[in-house]
């Protein structure tokens, strides 16, 4: 069962998931979520980070489990949890 989650996310990163969810014919939070999925089980993620400010708020159902991957993942990455919305959103699929 999936939580309800604000991400925090900056307005380039939104922007980039509204443009990448369009062109693969899905929903903004389908999206999220499978870039969520998707960088919880990698083992060499890519990212290209805006570093924009994190102002905009994005809720988002996520398994307890994936979150719990999510948030090793950005320790790993020694990325900051207020930033882990902008981890997901920024994930490279294609080069994972």
């Amino acid at each position: 069962m999936n939580q309800d989650i604000e991400f925090r996310l900056s307005r380039v990163a939104l922007e980039n998931l509204h443009r990448e969810a369009a062109e693969a014919g899905r929903t903004v939070g389908n999206m999220f979520r499978t870039k969520a999925f998707a960088l919880a089980g990698a083992e060499c993620p890519s990212f290209s980070l805006s570093g924009g400010e994190t102002n905009r708020a994005f809720n988002c159902g996520v398994h307890p489990s994936v979150y719990a991957r999510l948030v090793r993942v950005a320790e790993r990455m020694g990325v900051s949890m207020s930033c882990l919305g902008e981890l997901v959103a920024s994930f490279d699929m294609v080069s994972a």
